[in-house]
């Protein structure tokens, strides 16, 4: 034991004597680890912002009564609950949102004498004299600690706020405090009577929540009208946890990529430390070190080096996810819903599983170095090409592994059509085959420039024939720099294949020059209903070709929401719709007639539905309609999936005229922005505002939409991008010091420093120029399964591939960037080196 703690004291003091190395080491370690923890924060704390939303004023409720239409229930439900039926733990709920000083905020309306059920404990708010306030003071409301302390309120202050787009005042009647301010930050509490007025509901709830025992919940499933369903208060929670998932899995993909770039990194470094200590591991083998101490040796190297890489990373992912957490919910609120965190939840698990990953991703990358130092006889392991010459026999073989591994991804694919992480699987396999093929491609790239490119100069010349003599430490600095450029390539090709396929789709999409809509508070989203007069106001007005209505609400089926769309298209009877299968003729008319659905590309893949088939789902009197496939549509507006009904089916079986939105397809004598004019004087006269957009508006918000959902993906790549350049400096760094014997020869043979430098540039620019040429069919590969798997799997969106030659040189130019910044301070190092240190044996 005794020899043992010597020997690691002698790989301290070999560390202790490379500082680039050792810290560059564990940079690259905690680069990987802080992006994936990082990411890991991120998603974990916008989820369980989300949850905490949805329940922060349940309380110990069991259950929610909602309406199964968007406009409530009666009020007279929760007299008959607690006094007919006898449920006495109910407390009835109004909610809706409103904007102060540009952000949004959710108000509240309860009862405060139902404060059994409510989070009394966690929150303060419910006190006698709040209590009165509430009750008698017009538009009182109660504020978190921090709200006010962000506006400087105090009681009695007024916020002027905007309500449905409606100015309103209102009065701050108390300030209560909760130890989970990520979740009640953004919540405004009032009085039900109050929340009714602001926003409209006079004589209706939007939910009641309940406690109940099993027994009791099927009691009163069984009393309450058809109108109204009874759901678990957990519903809302898993409901974003499924629609969610396949967003978070592609971004913890992304951060697994990064750990895998730090993986071939450290794989780098800890094959240079061997190829450093040859002298070292030859005298202690000498003096009776076996080999198996050595490869005990180098795995705890390997494990301290993980340990502080990895709390470095812990440090890194936690300042990292800070910023990747205002990303991950600005694209939840954006696609799927609206939540709002301000804080960070730092879960312990996400750490242990960090660190854990990162100690498994260190040691599987140091088994091949810490076997090759312990297998090499001792009147072998000093020699300088020994390493070099057993890489080279390798190659052949890395070759067959590697398309064996690629076979094996297509394999996978053919396994599960659906499953996404088989889909992932594949492509983690396919990038680790692609880089055991690496050194055999550099290879022949390298004999190939050889040929074209070692005539005119010898300089070239020496470049080509230095990266070829150092394949076994090159060619790891230029994998990894291939595998993060490829992802960009990749992910870059996606998003404008995605980009393209949108663009086109709402150009079919959005066949109308101008739409009127009911929209929610912040005005983002259809919801609601126009006020009656809108539809006879606007048929009358001159210069129209075109009416199409339509209605924006919920359909319940198999206990689960999905959006539905009412549409009557209009005279001109145009799809606006690109129908994937049936008989688009004919199943086209069969929709105008009213017989059939059309449902959404997504919803048909989650569901497994086809044309021809059919689905049940409750109406708003809770009925159960069968619904028949009529055609399958493109649609990229919701990864959850659509359904499309006519306005005759709709109001046959929902007996529900309203409507939600109004498109306006212009004559060409129309000015449009005096024919807008004419609706905004129309929009005075009545009591909900609305939102009147032209087309180009509405087209332009939803590509901001998308561009800002793959903001944080090109956030991901790019971090990927910059673990990369740490390990290319890294092995550059380490690379050239390694040879400065050989530079100094070259010095005293006289090359001047000037051409040394540019010699070592052209070895850097041929690095970063192979990386990026390699990375290309990879990244292509790579799109292949994003958009044509990963995103079917994860979304049911299908896409065309869209190649871009910009793409390609945006790739060239990175890897060569990447790779001459990573060498300009390791070539100012040696070109300013002593010859007397230099020809000095290390």
């Amino acid at each position: 034991m005794s020899a043992y703690w010597s020997f690691l004291k002698t790989s301290t003091r070999f560390f202790i004597s490379h500082p680039w190395q050792l810290w560059l080491t564990i940079l690259s370690i905690a680069l990987g680890s802080a992006v994936m923890i990082g990411v890991d924060i991120a998603t974990g704390s916008a989820k369980q912002s989300f949850a905490d939303a949805v329940d922060q004023l349940s309380g110990n409720a069991t259950h929610y009564l909602v309406s199964r239409t968007d406009r409530g229930f009666d009020e007279a439900l929760y007299s008959r609950l607690r006094v007919e039926w006898g449920f006495r733990q109910c407390a009835p709920v109004i909610e809706g949102k409103f904007a102060l000083n540009g952000l949004q905020y959710q108000l509240i309306g309860i009862d405060p004498f139902a404060q059994s059920l409510l989070p009394s404990q966690q929150v303060d708010f419910l006190k006698q004299q709040n209590w009165f306030k509430l009750l008698t003071q017009t538009n009182a409301v109660l504020v978190s600690r921090e709200t006010a302390q962000r506006f400087k309120l105090s009681n009695q202050s007024r916020l002027h706020v905007l309500v449905n787009q409606s100015a309103q005042t209102l009065t701050v009647a108390g300030i209560y405090n909760s130890p989970n301010q990520s979740a009640y930050d953004n919540l405004v509490i009032t009085d039900i009577a109050t929340a009714q007025a602001l926003f409209g509901k006079q004589g209706t709830l939007d939910r009641i929540v309940l406690i109940l025992d099993q027994q009791q919940a099927q009691q009163l499933s069984e009393l309450i009208p058809d109108a109204v369903q009874l759901i678990p208060s957990t519903a809302h929670s898993h409901a974003l946890e499924q629609m969610t998932a396949a967003f978070r899995t592609n971004l913890t993909a992304m951060s697994l990529l990064a750990m895998l770039v730090g993986c071939f990194l450290v794989y780098n470094s800890m094959t240079f430390s061997v190829l450093q200590r040859r002298q070292q591991f030859a005298i202690q083998r000498m003096l009776g070190m076996t080999g198996s101490q050595i490869f005990w040796q180098m795995l705890t190297e390997a494990l301290v080096f993980a340990l502080l890489g990895g709390l470095s990373g812990i440090v890194l992912g936690i300042g990292l996810s800070t910023g990747l957490l205002s990303l991950v919910t600005r694209t939840i609120n954006d696609v799927y819903a609206e939540i709002s965190t301000h804080a960070l939840q730092v879960e312990p698990m996400l750490l242990v599983k960090g660190i854990g990953l990162t100690l498994l991703s260190v040691l599987l990358a140091t088994l091949a170095p810490a076997l090759e130092a312990a297998r090499i006889a001792p009147v072998t392991v000093h020699r300088r090409s020994e390493l070099e010459q057993r890489s080279q026999r390798l190659i052949p073989t890395l070759m067959v592994a590697g398309i064996v591994l690629i076979i094996m991804a297509l394999m996978l694919l053919n396994v599960s059509s659906r499953q996404l992480l088989t889909g992932f699987a594949a492509l983690f396999v396919l990038v680790v085959g692609y880089s055991l093929m690496m050194p055999f491609l550099i290879n022949s790239l390298l004999q190939l420039l050889t040929r074209l490119l070692a005539l005119p100069s010898i300089m070239m010349t020496m470049a080509l024939r230095g990266i070829s003599a150092s394949l076994s430490r090159t060619s790891l600095a230029i994998t990894a720099l291939t595998i993060a450029v490829s992802a960009t390539v990749g992910v870059a090709i996606m998003t404008t294949s995605f980009r393209d396929t949108v663009v086109k789709w709402l150009d079919l999409t959005l066949q109308n020059d101008l739409y009127i809509s009911s929209t929610n508070a912040d005005g983002t989203q259809v919801e609601g209903s126009l006020e009656s007069f809108w539809l006879p106001a606007v048929q009358q007005l001159p210069g129209i070709r075109s009416i199409s209505t339509s209605k924006t609400s919920q359909l319940t089926i198999n206990d689960q929401s999905i959006k539905l769309l009412v549409l009557d298209p209009g005279r001109l009877k145009s799809r606006g719709f690109h129908l994937l299968k049936g008989d688009t003729d004919e199943q086209w008319q069969r929709y105008l007639r009213g017989e059939v659905a059309l449902i959404s590309e997504p919803y048909a893949y989650h569901q497994q539905l086809s044309v021809g088939d059919h689905f049940h789902a409750l109406n708003n009197e809770g009925q159960l309609i069968d619904i028949e496939v009529g055609a399958i549509f493109q649609d990229y507006s919701s990864s959850q999936g659509m359904i499309v009904i006519h306005r005759s089916f709709y109001e046959r079986v929902w007996r529900d005229r309203s409507i939600s939105s109004i498109g306006l397809l212009f004559n060409q004598y129309i000015k449009p922005e005096q024919f807008k004019q004419q609706l905004v004087t129309l929009a005075a006269n009545g009591n909900k505002p609305v939102r009147i957009r032209f087309n180009k508006e509405i087209r332009d918000q939803s590509l901001g939409v998308f561009d800002r959902t793959f903001e944080i993906t090109n956030v991901l790549r790019l971090l990927v991008v910059l673990v990369a350049f740490v390990g290319v400096f890294n092995a550059l760094m380490l690379l050239l010091l390694e040879k400065q014997r050989d530079y100094a020869v070259l010095r005293a043979t006289g090359l001047t420093p000037r051409q040394l430098a540019q010699l070592l540039l052209m070895q850097t620019v041929l690095i970063g120029f192979l990386a990026g040429l390699l990375a290309f069919p990879l990244g292509w590969m790579l799109s292949e399964l994003l958009i044509h798997v990963i995103n079917q799997r994860s979304f049911g969106w299908s896409m065309n591939s869209v190649f871009s030659v910009s793409v390609f040189v945006q790739a060239m130019l990175l890897s060569v960037t990447a790779a001459v910044l990573a060498a300009l301070y390791p070539i100012k190092q040696l070109t300013n080196m002593s010859l007397a240190q230099g020809l000095r044996d290390l």
